[in-house]
């Protein structure tokens, strides 16, 4: 029996998809091997998974076990099936190629597998994906966090998220909702927002609760832009409480009124846990990100 590793890395919403679309993978192609979850504690996301979900409901679904690791051994050969080949060594097929079940020709012999995708990929049914999603939940610690957000906002009301920091849009977008927000002073919304420079923006109108501001994420280094440093990294510092915040603001963006305002992994998710029956607002989220996943022609200015 070989190692299927289901490598989730980078920001919470790219892990969740990561972790989505490698149970449904290794539930069709490679029940047969070990699953092994991948979870670095990086500056990316700071939080453990038992901090943010219940490691027994993924067993559940595995049907076995669930071995927890922070990182893959970089001297081992692999099949690697992603988008690109984070800097391992082996056999590289980029799953987001496929657009259906149908056309996927896995190395179904290979005894260790490297999963990973930011985006969920083209050729994974939406049932599926949702059947996985249903065991990724929140942990009780959470869940208790996301109770006290619902007491102190409310749950009515439409939501808006606007994704800043390091894959955000230009500082004119933020604005345009300002004028939008006063515009529309007859009507409740919430802002949900990973920037404390958006969310300040929207302090004092009467009209808009702000629900991100406490533990935010901040710059890893304070004197360069959220965007690519010389490195070809992200600027950008998540601890374990910020994450932990964001994931209880996610669930809690998932309960309520929504529009669509990025290709967010985060709002994605936020939108896949709040449809299970794949309605049209959703519908057309998921075709968004699917149309992404498969061209990755959509780039984001940043900032």
């Amino acid at each position: 029996m070989g190692s299927f590793f289901c490598l989730c890395d980078g920001g919470l919403g790219n892990r969740i998809n990561s972790l989505v679309s490698g149970l449904v993978v290794w539930r069709r192609f490679f029940s047969d091997s070990q699953f092994v979850l991948v979870w670095p504690i990086n500056r990316y996301c700071g939080a453990a998974v038992d901090e943010l979900f219940q490691p027994s409901l993924l067993e559940a679904y595995l049907g076995r076990s669930l071995k927890i690791i922070d990182s893959l051994d970089m001297s081992s050969t692999y099949t690697i099936l992603s988008h690109e080949r984070k800097g391992l060594k082996g056999r590289h097929i980029n799953i987001l190629k496929y657009k259906d079940f149908k056309f996927v020709s896995f190395d179904l012999g290979a005894k260790e597998v490297v999963f990973c995708s930011s985006l969920i990929p083209a050729f994974i049914p939406f049932k599926d994906s949702v059947e996985a999603l249903d065991y990724v939940q929140p942990s009780e610690a959470v869940r208790k966090r996301i109770s006290h957000l619902q007491t102190e906002f409310g749950v009515s009301g439409v939501a808006i998220h606007l994704r800043g920091t390091d894959y955000g849009l230009p500082v004119f977008y933020f604005k345009l909702w300002c004028v939008v927000l006063r515009a529309l002073f007859f009507v409740n919304f919430k802002i949900f927002t990973d920037d404390e420079s958006v969310a300040r923006m929207f302090h004092g109108f009467s009209n808009v609760k702000v629900v991100s501001g406490i533990n935010l994420p901040i710059k890893f280094t304070g004197n360069e832009s959220w965007d690519h440093r010389e490195d070809g990294d992200y600027n950008i510092y998540r601890s374990a409480v910020s994450v932990i915040d964001g994931y209880t603001e996610l669930l809690y963006l998932a309960s309520l009124r929504k529009i669509y305002t990025s290709r967010s992994t985060f709002l994605y998710n936020a939108f896949a846990l709040s449809d299970r029956k794949f309605g049209l607002a959703f519908r057309f989220v998921y075709e968004v990100n699917r149309f992404v996943s498969i061209f990755r022609i959509f780039r984001i200015k940043r900032r």
